[in-house]
């Protein structure tokens, strides 16, 4: 699949987008730091009335503190697994991709998989962030030391052989025991508080990212856009995004930010005084 410049998008499109969802490391920050462009894009996108989703392999307790902080609607954690929202009543609500009962049975698949991991390679270490998830395992290859690629490659085949579901990111590898990702962590959401069928989100949301968890988005969503830290990575994805921004990261987001609202005004003008 031929990534297209983000110049290329149609404009048409852009002045129809209702929604922006859109990975968190490496796509709004640069070294664990959020962007000054980023944020001032993702306010004045929500000011201009565009719903806002941020999907990261972070963990729950670090996403609520985003949900709280952040100009977001949504905050999605682990790949899917959990997300928070602003409820009707204005305050922040918790909810998991699975039942009460398949969390608890995930939950000790998970942890039986973790002392595996510790018996099988010593070596390596948790992320940082670890005390703060719930659903999934993450194992840091580069955000406080970088991990030689080989053992990063037998940790993930490690993971795959007893059943567990692999994606990695800019900095982590992410070993997930239920079927959620991104693409599906998102859907639940907005279909469950929001009343979007994915027809609806397929149409009129676009989604923003820069690695390899990202890709169940990039499938899910033809509107994707991936910042230009991604271009190393795109010759092993099996699903790139549809275009490519000029920037990094945090300009990247705003390039897209400011096409998008430059976009709908015209659309505006266009349509003339009603």
């Amino acid at each position: 699949m031929k990534v297209l410049p983000f110049d290329e998008f149609p404009s048409e499109v852009l002045a129809s987008i209702e929604g922006v969802a859109f990975d968190m490391d490496d796509t709004v920050t640069r070294e664990g730091r959020l962007e000054v462009a980023a944020l001032r894009a993702m306010t004045s996108l929500a000011e201009a009335g565009i719903e806002l989703a941020v999907a990261s392999g972070r963990p729950t307790g670090w996403m609520e503190v985003v949900a709280h902080q952040w100009p977001v609607d949504f905050a999605v954690a682990e790949n899917g697994a959990t997300w928070i929202w602003k409820g009707a009543s204005k305050r922040f609500l918790r909810q998991r991709f699975c039942s009460d009962e398949e969390w608890a049975l995930l939950s000790a698949r998970r942890e039986a998989l973790r002392a595996d991991v510790e018996h099988t390679f010593p070596d390596l270490r948790l992320s940082g962030d670890d005390w703060m998830r719930l659903c999934d395992l993450a194992y840091d290859i580069g955000e406080r030391q970088v991990v030689d690629p080989l053992r990063v490659a037998e940790l993930d085949a490690f993971f795959r052989a007893r059943g567990a579901a692999v994606v990695q990111s800019s900095i982590h590898l992410h070993a997930a025991v239920g079927d959620w990702d991104k693409a599906q962590g998102l859907c639940k959401a907005l279909e469950r508080n929001r009343g979007l069928d994915r027809g609806g989100l397929k149409e009129r949301w676009l989604f923003i990212g820069d690695s390899g968890n990202d890709e169940a988005a990039f499938d899910f969503f033809p509107w994707s856009v991936g910042v230009a830290n991604i271009a190393p990575r795109l010759a092993t994805m099996t699903y790139p995004p549809s275009y490519i921004s000029r920037g990094e990261r945090g300009s990247g987001f705003a390039e897209i930010a400011e096409a998008l609202l430059a976009a709908k005004a015209q659309g505006r003008r266009d349509r003339g005084p009603l």
